[in-house]
């Protein structure tokens, strides 16, 4: 019987996204026989680090993960080959969380954004239907009767992309004079 044969080849399989912010639960691919105990190290702790089979993207760069499996009956312990890949900026998203239920001509509201980032980007929100509703800053005044079609953007942050949410739309109606 064979005393030290060593696997053929042993790798990490990268499971899902690599976005700041983001994890992947590890799955290792063993061409041996029995089931030796596998771990993951993370050569690069400032972009993702290890807990358990879990790789945590803690930072923007290149991760580089090596799998690992133990000494079994019949094989030696084996370290894989370093795999590295490039861990990215998230992609948020934003929205206005308080458009008014009844808006009126002549009157205003000053913008709240929601926003799934990191940080706290320089947020704004622009008008497309300026003959309704206007925008100064983050005030927007109801100038017209009709729809009114805002859309709130955020610039980049070290973590994240710029981004643009959807257009939301509502009615104003005629003030009480």
């Amino acid at each position: 019987m064979p005393t030290s044969l060593l696997p053929n080849s042993q790798s990490v399989t990268l499971l899902c996204e690599s976005q700041y912010g983001g994890s992947l639960a590890v799955a290792y691919s063993y061409s041996g026989t029995g089931s030796p105990a596998e771990s993951v190290s993370s050569s690069t702790t400032g972009v993702c680090t290890v807990s358990g089979n879990t790789v945590d993207y803690v930072g923007l760069g290149t991760c580089t993960l090596t799998a690992s499996a133990a000494a079994t009956t019949d094989y030696t312990a084996v370290t894989g080959s370093a795999q590295s890949f490039a861990v990215s900026q998230a992609t948020p998203t934003i929205s206005i969380s308080d458009i008014p239920s009844n808006a009126t001509d002549g009157s205003s509201f000053t913008v709240t954004y929601s926003y799934s980032g990191n940080g706290s980007p320089t947020e704004s929100v622009l008008s497309s239907t300026t003959g309704v509703c206007m925008v100064s800053g983050n005030m927007v005044s109801f100038v017209g009767v009709g729809t009114c079609t805002l859309t709130a953007s955020a610039i980049a942050t070290t973590d994240d992309t710029a981004v643009t949410g959807n257009a939301q739309s509502f009615t104003t109606s005629q003030s009480a004079r």
